[in-house]
């Protein structure tokens, strides 16, 4: 099915030709549902500003670089889908961007929102070196921890940089109302990003078995799934139901926190390894439902949360636009 996909992903390239566009480069077909959330929340942001998009998956531009490059005018703006793999920790993903940085040396390039994280002095030289490269290069990040690291090692380039939040907090669920159930749910990372000890796993297993409520464990990022572009809108659907739907959510992925703000969901956060958890909820830790935990004491936390109501952050996505069409 993705070579479906992906051969209708180059005809609307092919044949969409105002006189600037968006070329969205790197969206996900993977099972990450943060990562489908930021390609919903980026089309509708477009769409919502009256700018014209062809997007284009990452395995797409990973297997066919020489036909997407054919097809790309130099008056378009090429974006790149936001997420949290620039650096070290995700190379498959920051590799690309790496290319595109370097082969559309003509093109004005737009980071959405991104995370930026260095495990080692080699990566970070490269990465300093390839974004060095390009006149007309903006990067936008979603916490200041990325921010701050950015303004710091590209000091002196011609790189553009902004920070404003992560895609997904643009969304809105007012048309999601299920009931509300005394269901909690786990969803805590498995994978390298996880920084939680046996003591915090062991406090917050303590801590559920006292709500005598349904537990309930879920994932953000399925393991061995595709979803095309046609399927996102639901799939991210199902979860953002089931989260409005319970009565609490505990975890430690990023977007698993964004669900529960969109949704106005209370929720206790911990962090990752990259730090983007503890960067992100700057943007919304005065709401009073979402509540940020040490991960060496969480047996420590006041627990007592209510369902709130999110912010609109519009506004914070100004400047995205506007360098979308073209401002400075």
């Amino acid at each position: 099915m993705h070579k479906i996909s992906w051969l209708l992903q180059l005809l609307k390239l092919a044949l969409t030709f105002p006189l600037r566009r968006a070329v969205l480069i790197g969206s996900p077909e993977h099972g990450n549902l943060g990562d489908q959330a930021i390609s919903i929340a980026e089309r509708i942001l477009l769409k919502t500003n009256n700018i014209r998009c062809a997007e284009i998956a990452g395995g797409l531009y990973r297997r066919f670089p020489q036909i997407v490059r054919f097809f790309v005018k130099k008056k378009d703006t090429v974006c790149i889908n936001g997420g949290g793999f620039l650096g070290s920790l995700w190379k498959l993903e920051d590799d690309m961007v790496n290319d595109i940085v370097l082969k559309f040396n003509e093109n004005r390039i737009v980071i959405f929102p991104q995370t930026l994280y260095f495990t080692n002095d080699a990566d970070r030289q490269k990465f300093v070196k390839i974004y060095s490269t390009h006149k007309d290069l903006h990067l936008f990040l979603r916490e200041k921890n990325s921010y701050e690291l950015a303004k710091s090692i590209l000091n002196g380039t011609e790189c553009k940089i902004y920070l404003v939040p992560d895609m997904v907090l643009s969304l809105s669920t007012e048309d999601i109302n299920p009931q509300r159930k005394n269901t909690v749910l786990l969803c805590l990372r498995t994978d390298k990003e996880s920084v939680l000890n046996e003591d915090t796993k062991k406090a917050i297993d303590n801590f559920v078995v006292d709500l005598n409520a349904d537990i309930k464990c879920i994932t953000t990022n399925p393991p061995n799934r595709m979803i095309l572009f046609s399927e996102r809108e639901n799939v991210v659907r199902e979860i953002l139901m089931e989260i409005k739907s319970s009565k609490l959510l505990i975890a430690d992925r990023l977007h698993a926190m964004i669900f529960a703000y969109i949704t106005g969901t209370p929720c206790y956060v911990l962090d990752n390894l990259s730090r983007k958890v503890s960067g992100v909820y700057e943007w919304i830790k005065d709401c009073g439902y979402i509540k940020y935990c040490d991960n060496s004491n969480f047996n420590e936390t006041d627990f007592s949360l209510q369902p709130g109501t999110a912010k609109q952050f519009d506004k914070e996505f100004k400047k995205l636009v506007e360098v979308v069409k073209g401002g400075k």
